[in-house]
């Protein structure tokens, strides 16, 4: 179980740092003039959860049907994880609303993370079934 957790170390570092930042009441988060930081910040915090999962899962043996399917796990598991933190916003009651906004530069920063890494390392190097 170590050697599946070794190799997803930066993806769940990610995790918690998208629960804490995403769970932070609104008075804690910094607020921009003009550009939608808060768009930014979803985007890339997606964009490294999504690529650094692609890779651990790839790297990692101990569960041998994540390894095999990586991208169809990144994919759902990053979209997931996308839906539940609005949700927690919308319920927690921290001064943060769910927004659909969000949830798409989510989802776009997961899609780029996708073709980022085709991109870089291409087809061969992901099985695809």
């Amino acid at each position: 179980m170590l050697v599946f957790v070794k190799h997803l170390q930066f993806s769940i570092l990610l995790l918690f740092l998208i629960f804490t930042l995403t769970l932070m009441p609104s008075n804690e988060v910094p607020s921009s003039s003009g550009v939608q930081l808060d768009k930014i910040v979803h985007f890339t915090l997606f964009f490294c959860f999504a690529f650094s999962l692609i890779i651990g899962l790839l790297k990692q043996y101990y569960i041998k049907v994540m390894n095999k399917n990586a991208l169809k796990f990144t994919i759902v598991i990053s979209v997931f994880l996308s839906f539940v933190t609005e949700i927690f916003q919308y319920l927690m009651h921290v001064g943060r609303y769910f927004d659909w906004t969000d949830i798409v530069f989510n989802i776009l920063g997961i899609f780029c993370a996708v073709i980022v890494f085709f991109w870089i390392k291409g087809k061969d190097d992901l099985c695809i079934n």
